[in-house]
């Protein structure tokens, strides 16, 4: 199975909830993109291995990563068939 690999910018694009998941303050599609390598995360272009991708609150510097603000994985996890589920 190949996995369709997106830019960072274009992962943070998906995002539709600005608000923290934590305090529930709004802005954090103000905030930049952070990552760094992880074998549960995003498939991101112009990297090797897949990221693990987040969204610093700039209220209580809470990490919201993309899975809590609905932007779900792609899963090759065979028992797994759809990995969207209600937050």
């Amino acid at each position: 199975m190949i996995l369709e690999r997106r830019s960072l910018e274009v992962w943070k694009g998906m995002v539709e909830v600005d608000e923290c998941y934590s305090c529930g303050k709004p802005g954090l599609l103000s905030r930049p993109i952070r990552n760094y390598d992880h074998d549960y995360g995003w498939h991101v272009f112009g990297h090797d291995q897949p990221q693990w991708l987040w969204l610093t609150c700039e209220h209580c510097d809470y990490q919201n990563n993309l899975e809590k603000l609905g932007v779900f994985r792609e899963r090759m996890d065979k028992n797994v068939s759809d990995t969207r589920r209600t937050l």
